[in-house]
């Protein structure tokens, strides 16, 4: 198994990132989702869940009433749902590369989320998995940082722009001698 988890600050551009490295690679290598942000002009109002296999759904909205909140934005109960856990099997049965952006507190307010992450990093049959975590300490995101296989890469300013390189160029390697 080899993980890939980018790691950095808000708005560092770790999906963006990854978005490259997915264009770089093959989009049709990959499936899973990410996270993208809903902007009103130069403010960023919320975000949505992009699956690769096509769909969208809002994850969380500065006007969301829930009693799931992470800062100012309130989280969609259930984002995590039937097509969104399909979309993450269908990809680890077809032999994907599973793309899971981000592993965050918003997405960590489903309580169906962590264990399906925690069970798909843990498993020495996974082949590949490319994904963002949370930056700050936390038990569960360390957890997961800390699991075997698992290679946390810190997203700055310096590296951004090559990073998605080296990781595409590792990917393919993998991918050409079938790991």
């Amino acid at each position: 198994m080899h993980t890939f988890l980018l790691t950095g600050k808000s708005q560092m551009g770790k999906t963006t990132l990854l978005k490259r490295i997915i264009d770089t690679v093959g989009a049709e290598r990959f499936g899973g989702f990410y996270t993208e942000e809903i902007r009103d002009a130069s403010e960023r109002m919320g975000f949505t869940c992009v699956l690769l296999g096509g769909g969208s759904l809002p994850l969380a909205h500065v006007g969301l009433n829930s009693p799931h909140r992470v800062g100012r934005y309130g989280v969609r109960a259930g984002w995590f749902n039937e097509e969104v856990r399909r979309s993450l099997t269908e990809t680890v049965d077809s032999g994907k590369i599973v793309v899971a952006d981000e592993i965050g507190r918003m997405q960590m307010s489903d309580p169906d989320f962590l264990p399906f992450i925690q069970g798909l990093l843990a498993s020495p049959e996974q082949g590949i998995v490319l994904g963002s975590i949370m930056e700050e300490r936390d038990a569960a995101t360390d957890a997961l940082k800390a699991l075997p296989g698992v290679r946390v890469l810190p997203v700055t300013w310096e590296n951004r722009d090559r990073l998605h390189e080296e990781i595409a160029v590792e990917i393919a390697a993998l991918l050409q001698t079938g790991n």
